[in-house]
């Protein structure tokens, strides 16, 4: 009955310590493959798993959601939590586009009824638990999905009394792995019969099967990433145990090419010295043009009202974030790999849909794809720089904008064309010199001097 149910057919959380959480990242992810919400508020950081979980669901899905976790404490409790820190770098490179890490309440940041899935983390007190269900209520959407970390917890202002009350009379259950999950409904209407949230938070059958479930997956995903730690523990011991029986070997010669070493990295040194005071010239002077061409771009883009755009492939989150920039789609989702019919079609619909009317494209990319995009929605294209130069301004050392490049993310091999540019031209000159000689009519002399 539940055998397609996202998180048993490809999910494995990309971000995993352990932590309280990991009894419910399948059903998190479920929650929001299946709910498809636009707004999703975490209160309450703690160790990322569940807010991250959160986010890895909406990229995968390829939902347009904004993702906010607020983070619990002052200023003094962020320096002193080495995981919101790293957290936040985490959020950045990885969601950057549509997450974020606050430290501060947001509320203001979101209209009435407009948070579709709201989950209160990090919190052992029932007060606490009640009073902030009861200020976030009005952010809440008509069928908004509210869930409650830790309402095992033995304590004597309980979080699961508190959580009962404030879900009286509406759809919900508990789960009681770990430290405990509350799930249920912000209204008291039911949901649609036969689905998903019906199976969970209403039929009494399938509710425990859909447990076990869950149970069973939490078991899977732990077991996954014991092996995938076990493999690289086992990996390090053994390059470990190389290098160590390599140095008991011949530990006299190794002692020596470590001294040989160091007097090559001390001449080095001091052969380079001048070279680093140029760079940090040079660094200086290409700092200011970056600033000044940055300036440059907010001035010119200030008159951009609608800033939405879909681009060829993921690397422009940061410039996006710079920019104010909106990244609602991508043309390319794996490196090498030319997009799907199906996919091409969906992102036709998203564009008549949404009303992307910009569709950024690189020259070094297949220009085909776009022009079709472009052809079927009317949306115009933008086509970035170049990395030709014009002849007048290539050099022996520079003879193509290496600024257009940007080195592959992590665990891929790159998109770009093997035609995009070509080397320095070379002149090469063959002579070849001769003269024939004739003996008798079947028979000739030839002189022949050549040159390569």
């Amino acid at each position: 009955m539940f055998k397609n149910l996202p998180s048993l057919l490809h999910f494995q959380p990309k971000f995993f310590v352990g932590g309280p959480a990991r009894f419910y990242l399948a059903l998190f992810y479920d929650l929001v493959a299946l709910s498809r919400p636009k707004s999703i508020v975490t209160l309450g950081f703690g160790d990322g798993e569940a807010f991250f979980t959160l986010c890895q669901a909406v990229r995968e899905n390829r939902l347009d959601c904004r993702c906010v976790a607020i983070f619990r404490g002052d200023e003094s409790d962020w320096n002193h939590d080495p995981a919101g820190r790293a957290g936040e770098e985490y959020c950045d490179e990885f969601y950057g586009d549509f997450a974020r890490l606050r430290r501060e309440d947001s509320r203001a940041e979101f209209a009435e009824e407009s948070v579709d899935l709201l989950l209160i983390n990090d919190l052992d007190a029932g007060a606490a638990i009640g009073r902030e269900v009861s200020t976030w209520q009005s952010k809440l959407s008509a069928q908004a999905i509210v869930a409650v970390h830790g309402i095992k917890l033995e304590r004597a202002d309980s979080p699961k009394r508190a959580w009962r009350n404030w879900m009286a009379g509406r759809p919900n259950e508990e789960f009681s792995e770990g430290i405990g999950l509350g799930v249920g409904l912000s209204s008291q209407r039911l949901p649609a019969p036969e689905s998903f949230f019906e199976q969970l938070l209403i039929s009494k059958t399938t509710a425990p099967e859909l447990a076990e479930i869950y149970r069973l997956a939490a078991a899977r995903i732990e077991a996954q990433a014991g092996r995938k730690m076990a493999e690289r523990d086992k990996f390090a011991f053994e390059a470990r145990k190389v290098w160590m029986q390599s140095l008991l070997e011949d530990r006299w010669k190794v002692q020596r090419i470590m001294e040989e070493q160091g007097r090559i990295m001390a001449n080095l040194e001091a052969a380079t010295n001048a070279l680093r005071r140029d760079r940090a010239k040079a660094q200086l002077v290409m700092d200011s043009q970056l600033d000044q061409l940055q300036k440059e771009l907010v001035e010119r883009l200030k008159t951009i009202t609608d800033r939405r755009i879909l681009v060829y492939h993921p690397a422009w989150p940061h410039f996006a974030r710079r920019f104010g920039f909106r990244i609602l789609d991508e043309i390319v989702t794996q490196a090498g790999a030319e997009p799907s019919a199906h996919h091409l079609q969906e992102l036709i619909s998203r564009i008549r849909k949404q009303g992307i009317r910009v569709i950024v494209s690189e020259p070094q990319m297949n220009s085909k794809i776009p022009d079709v995009l472009a052809r079927e929605t009317g949306a115009r294209i933008v086509v970035l720089s170049s990395p030709i130069l014009p002849k007048n301004e290539r050099t022996f050392s520079q003879f193509f904008r290496s600024g257009v490049f940007r080195p592959p993310a992590r665990g891929s091999i790159g998109n770009a064309a093997t035609t995009v540019i070509r080397g320095p031209g070379v002149n090469n000159f063959d002579i070849a010199i001769f003269k024939d000689f004739p003996i008798r009519e079947a028979v000739k002399f030839q002189f022949r001097a050549e040159m390569y």
